[in-house]
């Protein structure tokens, strides 16, 4: 039996023969190792490197700490973790430190040679900035209303109550249904989540407006409009009845209106039809800059420069670390609200077709189309969604951080959904200095970590953190042994590099004791710090996990299949038994396996030499076409370009 064709659940299987030539994708952040190693540097493996481990192999952690710290006690703290085998501290969650906390942490950091994150604070809140601002970032809600044919609607256009789901304060229900978030919530809430967010210090505002983007009448396919489920809509049946909006103001955002009024009549015919009428406005989700607009931008970076002093920033300078986003959509790490200021536009010149009478297909739980285009909508707003976030705040952002001599960390993987896709996971991993994935939600699944492993895989980045070994409700409960277990399943996955959750503060003001802890004493993650018995060990263990960092470090990373795969939406692994490669057989026969997207595929090294595919990086075997990935809720997740499908073809006449 070949090793190339092995029996699998797959509908095509491409030995690699011939060679072809692929173009250079902008959208990465470097495609060669050579310029990874620049700023994520290798260490050269050799008996004592591996005895001792340097401090760029070292584990880093985590730190919670209360407004009230103080700089004494940040201080020690820095040395412990440095004492026991920590060489790097993320701040921002729980408290983002003042100026006095933030330079004597810096300072001591960069005297024991630890490297330094920030997080939250600035880096996500311009002080007071408004969830109103015309900037901020928004998303689409729906207001809709049923007519009979010859009916005549009269009257103030149907109010911003439907949501789409997602994790940007949005649950798909109506709101005061009781759904997560803010759609449970009174008309116009906003909700963060209980983790994260803000630092971990609250909900988020709630928008005083919304602002009107389109109003659109279609028919019903089925006579009454079902009250429950989707209603299915003839898409061609669309009007636009958004030019004969009266009673409008300039109160919405740029001057749109935040009011107005329309006077209808539904067609007669067909007589006995229903329709539906539909108003589609934006409002604001968090108080922060859009991420999918240079003005976003532009206010990000106000806040940083404006928000941190002249001294924190030598001190930056000098330590060298990164800029970091948590995966929560909160957090900035995978944003995933529908709307920003120029959506349509952006949609329209990369997609070269309207969006604005396509709109009911962004709200799938509410609305579909008869001939079903609704996926391949939705397909388009969520590629085009994320190749305006690298473009407008990723790409200008890792920039802007050399101006500090730091680099930019992102959890790229989002809070695993089964129902809101995020930017493609294997585009973002490549475009971000750092990619990080996080254990809480994938349940130590192999198959959840590698999609961000296969980029760094095609791409020669050496880095790749996760955020370990967070559990619920187990907060003192883990040991050592418990985050090295974790830790093997976490290597076999690609990642190269933990990041401990959490180091809790020695104390706040309502925490004496056993340390600060801003998601409760025995609730979230764990408390990695000297109040734990085990602690005495750190040192050890500490030094064990860096070995296996550096040896992970070292070269390419050989894989025998790339499975192709473009995919917008990563249920979490607990609950779902979630896989992007479901069929075990390949992993039982012995065969490892990256996963590749457009991006991947049109890389310089994307070209196939001595049967191999980038034979100077993973040097694949195989290329896998699978289209029986899941799951079910979005059916286009293994949709191709056409470009990408011309590629794999060239290799096509060397199957034989």
């Amino acid at each position: 039996m070949k090793r190339s064709l092995i029996p699998i659940a797959v509908s095509t299987v491409l030995v690699l023969l011939a060679a072809a030539a692929l173009g250079q994708n902008s959208k990465v952040a470097a495609t060669a190792r050579s310029e990874w190693i620049r700023f994520n540097p290798v260490t050269k493996l050799t008996a004592a490197s591996f005895a001792q481990p340097p401090a760029a192999d070292l584990p880093w952690v985590r730190l919670n700490m209360p407004a009230t710290a103080d700089p004494a006690e940040i201080r020690a703290e820095i040395q412990d973790m440095h004492d026991e085998g920590i060489a790097g501290v993320e701040i921002g969650q729980g408290a983002f430190p003042n100026n006095e906390q933030l330079v004597a942490l810096l300072t001591a950091a960069n005297h024991a040679g630890t490297k330094v994150s920030l997080s939250h604070g600035p880096t996500q809140y311009p002080a007071g900035y408004s969830i109103d601002d015309d900037h901020a970032r928004k998303t689409l809600v729906v207001g809709k209303v049923e007519l009979n044919a010859g009916a005549t609607f009269d009257g103030h256009l149907p109010p911003p109550t439907l949501t789409a789901g997602g994790r940007s304060g949005f649950g798909g229900l109506p709101e005061g249904a009781g759904a997560r978030g803010a759609a449970g919530g009174p008309a116009g809430a906003v909700g963060v989540g209980g983790r994260g967010g803000q630092g971990g210090r609250g909900a988020a505002p709630r928008p005083s407006r919304a602002t009107l983007i389109a109003v659109l009448a279609y028919r019903c396919t089925r006579t009454p409009c079902p009250a429950a489920g989707p209603a299915e809509l003839d898409r061609s049946s669309v009007v636009d009845l958004t030019p004969a909006v009266t009673g409008k103001n300039t109160a919405g955002v740029l001057g749109g209106t935040s009011a107005g009024d329309i006077r209808w009549t539904a067609p007669s015919s067909p007589a006995g039809a229903q329709w539906q009428l539909i108003a589609f406005w934006a409002r604001g989700v968090f108080a922060q800059p859009d991420p999918f607009s240079e003005e976003g931008y532009t206010q990000l970076i106000n806040s940083m420069e404006g928000g941190l002093s002249a001294e924190v920033k030598e001190l930056m300078k000098a330590n060298g670390g990164d800029i970091f986003y948590d995966s929560h959509s909160s957090d900035r790490g995978c944003p995933d609200e529908l709307w920003t200021n120029r959506m349509a536009e952006e949609f329209s010149n990369r997609s070269h077709y309207s969006l604005i009478p396509n709109l009911p297909a962004l709200f799938q739980d509410i609305f579909s189309f008869s001939d079903g285009s609704a996926p391949r909508v939705r397909n388009d707003l969520y590629a085009v969604r994320g190749d305006i976030w690298i473009e407008k705040q990723i790409a200008p952002l890792r920039a802007w951080v050399r101006k500090y001599n730091n680099l930019l960390r992102v959890q790229v993987e989002g809070e695993a959904s089964l129902t809101t896709p995020i930017t493609d996971m294997v585009l973002a991993a490549a475009a971000v200095d750092r990619p990080e994935h996080e254990s809480l939600f994938v349940g130590d699944e192999v198959d959840n970590y590698l999609p961000m492993a296969s980029a760094n895989h095609m791409t020669g980045n050496s880095w790749y953190s996760t955020e370990c070994c967070a559990a619920l409700g187990q907060s003192y409960a883990q040991t050592f042994q418990d985050a090295t277990i974790r830790m093997h399943r976490s290597f076999a996955g690609g990642i190269t590099k933990l990041v401990y959750h959490v180091y809790p503060y020695r104390d706040g003001a309502t925490w004496k004791w056993p340390g600060y802890h801003n998601f409760g004493q025995a609730g979230f993650s764990n408390a990695w710090g000297p109040r734990e018995p085990y602690w005495a060990d750190a040192r050890v263990y500490n030094d064990y996990l860096a070995g296996n960092q550096q040896v992970l470090t070292q070269g390419d990373a050989k894989t025998d299949v790339a499975v192709y795969m473009q995919n917008y939406l990563y249920p979490p692994s607990q609950g779902f038994k979630y896989r992007a490669w479901g069929d075990t057989k390949l992993q039982e026969a012995g065969y490892t396996r990256d996963y590749l997207n457009p991006t991947m595929l049109d890389l310089p090294n994307a070209t196939v030499t001595g049967n191999r595919l980038a034979v100077n990086g993973p040097a694949y075997k195989a290329l896998i076409i699978d289209s029986e990935q899941g799951p079910p809720t979005d059916p286009v997740k293994t949709s191709m370009p056409v470009e990408v499908a011309r590629k794999i073809l060239g290799y096509a006449p060397a199957c034989r």
